[in-house]
């Protein structure tokens, strides 16, 4: 179909996961040392597809919720309208389409863009000790991946702030995605004067000194 010949065109565009940051040095010495250090030498993500049954199954979140940091987001539409998230903190956050959410069987609320009662937002704590295997909670979560049906999301774990590679259930496909970052070190970059755009006075009330903190440093 051309959505999918469209989605892999876009998946596979170099520019796609690309962003650039201007991190600012407070002093020339940090600066020299910043530029021996390896950006994001480690970081990688996993793009993960499959049944979400297996995704959000007891056995693969609460090992990887409670050992690590944990943090995915749907990069497809959910079966029936919608997108969810996972957080570190191991809140379940699904955003849906009225008939989607009708079907959950879960309390929500209305979501506050759009047209009022077409999109709904659910929260589920999945460490709360609810959802522990064998619970009623935890039979609900299932029912509810499965209506979810198959997605696929970019996932990161992470050990003791180094990127993980997490112990996938065999039901999904998990493909790493390592992060090719470059540094460059610039000078002269004037810098705007962010109190005055905001209309707050500097710390110690001086005016932010010569030009207010736009000396260009």
């Amino acid at each position: 179909p051309v959505c999918v010949y469209m989605q892999q065109c876009i998946h596979d565009h170099f520019f796609n996961h690309r962003a650039e940051l201007l991190l600012p040095c407070a002093t020339a010495a940090a600066a020299t040392a910043a530029e021996g250090e390896p950006l994001l030498s480690s970081e990688a993500f996993w793009r993960v597809s499959g049944p979400l049954t297996a995704l959000l199954s007891p056995d693969f979140l609460l090992p990887h919720l409670r050992g690590g940091s944990l943090l995915a987001l749907a990069a497809t539409a959910l079966d029936g309208g919608g997108s969810l998230a996972l957080t570190p903190r191991g809140d379940l956050l699904i955003v849906c389409s009225a008939r989607l959410y009708e079907s959950l069987g879960l309390a929500g609320l209305g979501s506050a863009h759009g047209v009022r009662g077409e999109r709904y937002c659910v929260r589920l704590r999945c460490l709360d000790p609810a959802f522990a295997p064998g619970g009623k909670a935890c039979a609900k979560l299932a029912r509810v991946a499965e209506r979810l049906g198959h997605a696929t999301l970019l996932l990161t774990w992470h050990l003791e702030g180094e990127a993980a590679a997490p112990a996938f259930p065999p039901e999904l496909r998990a493909t790493r995605c390592d992060l090719a970052a470059a540094s460059r070190r610039l000078e002269g970059v004037p810098l705007p004067d962010v109190c005055a755009a905001l209309g707050v006075a500097w710390p110690g009330g001086d005016g932010g000194g010569d030009g207010g903190g736009g000396d260009g440093g």
